[in-house]
C-alpha cells in the first residue's frame, strides 16, 4: 500500500513543530531557572555585605585603608594582622554556604582574600568588577571542578559569584566585595524539578502528536475513500442531461 504523499507532509510538519516548541520550552524553563537562582543569590549576597559593612567593617578598616587615596599595599597585609582579619572575616561567615571572601580597592587591587594567595592580584578590566564600582550589582553562576573554599579545597560545585559594592556612610563606594555562594543543591533539585517538567511537557506533546496523526490520517482516508455523488444518487446524473 502506497502511503499518500500528503499526510507523509503533515506528519513531518508536525513533527517539526513539535520538537521545535519542546525545544523552546526546556530552554526557556532552563534559563528562568538558573536566572532566578542567580538573581535571588545576589539579593543575599548584597544582605550579607549590607550586614558585613554594618558590623564588621568598622574594626577592619584600617587594615583595608579602601578610603585613603592611597590604600595599604597588599603585602602590608599579611602575619598576624592578616590573621587576625581572616579570623574576623570567616567568623563573620560561619554557617553560611559562602564559600570565599574576596574585598577590592576601587583601583581593582586585591587588598583581601579568603585564599592569601590571591592578594594582590588586580581585577581593574574585569566587567563585573567596574560595573560594581558604577553602583551596578552584578552576579554570574558557573560550575568549578575544583574550588578554593573558605574550609579547603571542594570539587563538582556550582558557585554563584557576586560583585556588591562597598558604601561608606556617605553613600560613596570605596571598594567592591566578591562573594561566592554554593547553589550546588538548589540547582540540582531545580534541574529535577526541570525533568520533572520536561517529561510532562514530553507526554502531553507526545499525545498531541499522535491524535494530530490520526485525525489528519483519518481526515485524508475520509476524502480518499468518499463515494462520488453519483453513487450516492443515481438520479444526479439523468438530472444534468
Amino acid at each position: 500500500m502506497t502511503i499518500p504523499r500528503i499526510p507523509m507532509i503533515l506528519i513531518a510538519a508536525i513533527t517539526v513543530a513539535l520538537i521545535g516548541e519542546y525545544l523552546l520550552i526546556t530552554s526557556q524553563f532552563n534559563e528562568t531557572i538558573v536566572r532566578a537562582i542567580t538573581n535571588s543569590s545576589q539579593a543575599a549576597n548584597a544582605t550579607t555585605t549590607k550586614l558585613f559593612i554594618n558590623e564588621v567593617y568598622p574594626r577592619l578598616e584600617s587594615q583595608f585603608g579602601l578610603k585613603h587615596d592611597k590604600p595599604d599595599a597588599p603585602e602590608d597585609l599579611n602575619g598576624e594582622v592578616l590573621q587576625r582579619v581572616d579570623e574576623t572575616i570567616r567568623t563573620f561567615m560561619l554557617g553560611t554556604d559562602i564559600m570565599k571572601v574576596k574585598i577590592f580597592n576601587t583601583d581593582g587591587l586585591t587588598v583581601y582574600s579568603s585564599d592569601p594567595a590571591q592578594i594582590g592580584e588586580n581585577y581593574g578590566d574585569h566587567p563585573p568588577f567596574i560595573a560594581a564600582t558604577q553602583g551596578k550589582p552584578g552576579s554570574q553562576i558557573s560550575h568549578r571542578g575544583t574550588f578554593s573554599a573558605l574550609d579547603g579545597q571542594v570539587y563538582d560545585r556550582d558557585l554563584v559569584s557576586s560583585y556588591i559594592p562597598i558604601d561608606d556612610p556617605n553613600g560613596v563606594i570605596v571598594g567592591v566585595v566578591e562573594i561566592y555562594t554554593d547553589r550546588t543543591g538548589t540547582l540540582e533539585r531545580s534541574m529535577q524539578d526541570l525533568r520533572s517538567i520536561n517529561f510532562l511537557v514530553m507526554t502531553a506533546l507526545i499525545v498531541t502528536f499522535v491524535l494530530m496523526i490520526v485525525l489528519s490520517w483519518s481526515f485524508w482516508w475520509f476524502i480518499s475513500n468518499a463515494a462520488p455523488i453519483e453513487a450516492l444518487d443515481p438520479t444526479a446524473r439523468d438530472d444534468r442531461t
